[in-house]
């Protein structure tokens, strides 16, 4: 469970992101509510000033978790930023899972260049993964847009379209 503080932490970044990906994507955000960084602040700022007069008041709790509600998939996106998104149990015998691969696609020296749209991952073999394109988590589903394909036998991945130089890409094995 998250404390006060890594809520209020979080809510930063997720107001970031929004206002980041509202100015990406144009002036109706494309579905993000343009209002969402204005709420986010507004219910954070009212957090952070209450927990600053008492950080033991029960109900900062539930309000934390409604600001986390808010932050919805920036949220998600934050807590892996700050280490916030909580512990992994390591089963005996075993390491973990590996790192997750986080870069920004480039011409040459990019995990995944500019132009490429497949990829073998072979430390990623025999997990499921997460893929996050531009901060928005993606889908196995074929919708028209943006989505992957994950063969956790092989470590075969393949994101359609192929990557573009400056996207972000997060790749976490689950």
């Amino acid at each position: 469970m998250l404390t006060t503080l890594q809520i209020i932490n979080i809510a930063k970044i997720s107001q970031y992101l929004a206002i980041r990906d509202i100015a990406v994507k144009g002036l109706f955000g494309g579905g993000v509510d343009l209002q969402l960084p204005n709420k986010i602040y507004n219910i954070r700022k009212s957090i952070e000033y209450w927990y600053n007069i008492d950080p033991s008041d029960t109900s900062l709790v539930a309000t934390g978790r409604y600001l986390m509600a808010i932050c919805g998939i920036y949220g998600q996106v934050a807590q892996g930023i700050t280490g916030g998104s909580g512990t992994v149990a390591v089963i005996s015998g075993t390491t973990g899972a590996p790192l997750p691969y986080d870069f920004e696609v480039n011409a040459s020296t990019s995990f995944i260049i500019d132009g490429q749209s497949q990829k073998t991952i072979t430390a990623f073999i025999g997990y499921n993964i997460i893929f996050v394109r531009g901060n928005v988590a993606q889908s196995t589903v074929n919708n028209g847009g943006s989505y992957y394909s994950w063969n956790s036998t092989t470590g075969n991945f393949i994101c359609y379209p192929a990557a573009v130089s400056t996207e972000l890409f997060t790749i976490t094995a689950v």
